[in-house]
């Protein structure tokens, strides 16, 4: 990069997401940094600062959602526009108003960035009352494209995504491979008798797919397993919900609920367990997803029991690393993770089938050329 584009100024903006976001700081925000641009990321935070030469520009942390959507979007195009930035990359559909208000007061180019799809989730949302749930879908997936149009880039995770924003300017699908940087070699791996947790699952979940799991964890205690399942990143209020559903399971010695924790921590917890959980309904939204935390499960060589969706399928069927079942059959989901447990050697086998293909295949390495190309691109335009 030549001196003139390492001054280049990246504002990334995030009113919802986790500050130290896998996707946002990890892979985004970092490789930015080193590729030679000054990055700073406007996310709640408790101060501002500056970690792997990212600058965090702290926002408060938002009381509930009617906060976060106003006054914590409002406080990000204040601050991002005296960041006076070259790029501003926005990752939350709140900001999207944010960014054609950028877009005119400022020089800079906008990149939004689409996570997942956002309009059939509304439909999904049981704060939204169910009458408004169609309209306000239809109102999101208008703005999408009115915006698709405006800004500079459109990036999503997956090409069907990719493929609705066909009036944009550019468009990217960027996969959320991991980075290998932050998972141990298989070598490194805890093994053996100091393994804590049979059966882990990574990642937020809300009550319909956790009630799944204790089905599934039920079943298992039927068929005389005596198992240890850890959920990290659920959220506090589905922690809450959870406790009597447990009770009266007679499955509270069986689950572990933790919350979130940083990104660079979850590898601590994959290492210490057996097989990797991956569960979504067979919903829109999940059709048109690769869930991150699939691969992540390969790079620390555990093998996965899946749903078996369009994209799971496309990137693991055939494979060797990973069982994919009927997304609602409880029985399948509980026969497959029975059949790893018991088979120690088989599982191991798959695992190291699944890390092999992460440091060769599906890392963050080439979808980094992608980011840097899609900037490059649009500062240069």
């Amino acid at each position: 990069m030549d001196r003139k584009s390492m001054r280049r100024k990246v504002c990334i903006l995030t009113s919802a997401y986790y500050v130290f976001d896998g996707k946002i700081f990890h892979r985004h925000a970092r490789s930015l940094v080193k590729a030679g641009y000054d990055v700073i990321l406007i996310a709640q935070h408790d101060r501002d600062e500056i970690i792997d030469g990212v600058r965090i520009v702290a926002l408060p942390k938002h009381k509930n959602r009617f906060q976060r959507i106003t006054s914590t979007t409002l406080r990000s195009l204040l601050v991002a526009m005296r960041q006076k930035a070259d790029v501003y990359h926005l990752h939350n559909p709140e900001l999207l108003p944010v960014g054609v208000l950028l877009k005119l007061f400022t020089r800079g180019r906008i990149i939004s960035d689409i996570h997942e799809d956002y309009p059939r989730h509304i439909m999904l949302k049981d704060w939204i009352p169910s009458h408004l749930r169609r309209i306000s879908s239809l109102l999101l997936e208008r703005l999408e494209m009115v915006t698709a149009k405006y800004f500079d880039a459109v990036t999503t995770p997956t090409d069907p995504l990719t493929d609705r924003f066909r009036c944009a300017k550019r468009k990217v699908t960027l996969y959320n491979f991991p980075l290998l940087g932050l998972f141990k070699s298989p070598g490194e791996r805890i093994a053996g008798p100091n393994l804590e947790f049979d059966i882990i699952h990574i990642g937020s979940i809300s009550q319909p797919r956790l009630s799944f799991m204790f089905d599934v964890g039920l079943e298992l205690k039927r068929g005389g397993y005596d198992f240890k399942w850890c959920l990290l990143g659920t959220p506090p209020e589905i922690i809450r919900w959870s406790g009597s559903i447990l009770d009266r399971y007679g499955l509270k010695d069986n689950f572990v609920l933790l919350g979130q924790v940083p990104h660079t921590e979850v590898v601590g917890y994959l290492n210490r367990s057996k097989v990797g959980i991956n569960h979504h309904p067979p919903q829109q939204r999940f059709l048109v997803a690769i869930p991150i935390k699939l691969f992540e499960y390969m790079a620390c060589s555990l093998p996965v029991v899946s749903s078996d969706l369009p994209l799971v399928r496309r990137f693991v069927k055939d494979q060797d690393c990973a069982i994919l079942v009927r997304p609602d059959d409880v029985g399948e989901f509980a026969a497959a993770i029975g059949f790893l447990l018991d088979n120690p050697e088989k599982a191991r086998s798959m695992g190291s089938r699944g890390r092999y293909l992460v440091e060769n295949v599906y890392n963050w390495a080439c979808e980094e050329r992608k980011l840097l190309g899609l900037y490059s691109s649009v500062i240069n335009r």
